[in-house]
């Protein structure tokens, strides 16, 4: 199977994250964002985000995008700097990353 793991990153948190996901999946191809990815050559694809005010940054948002338009299959991974309790958390719908539910009351 060939694995993709790409991320964006802007204090290292997520990086370290795709690199631990990276030790796991030795044969994978490891991508900082934004990064030229030809997605028809991986079969599955983690997706690293770091979030701000509730929102991936605008060049992950581009490379989610292009995944979900080539139907990859993905997991999604990704850092915070806020309470994990807290407003900022959040379930979202991968095709307009609206908010759809808080996960905990």
């Amino acid at each position: 199977m060939r694995v993709l793991i790409a991320y964006s990153s802007r204090t290292g948190n997520t990086k370290k994250i795709a690199e631990a996901i990276a030790e796991a999946q030795p044969q994978a191809q490891l991508a900082s964002l934004p990064a030229e990815v030809d997605l028809d050559r991986y079969d599955f694809v983690f997706a690293g985000l770091w979030c701000d005010k509730d929102q991936p940054d605008e060049e992950w948002k581009k490379f989610f995008s292009s995944i979900l338009s080539k139907k990859k299959p993905c997991a999604i991974f990704g850092t915070m700097g806020s309470d994990p309790f807290g407003e900022a958390l959040f379930i979202v719908k991968a095709d307009n990353f609206s908010k759809v539910q808080k996960p905990y009351k």
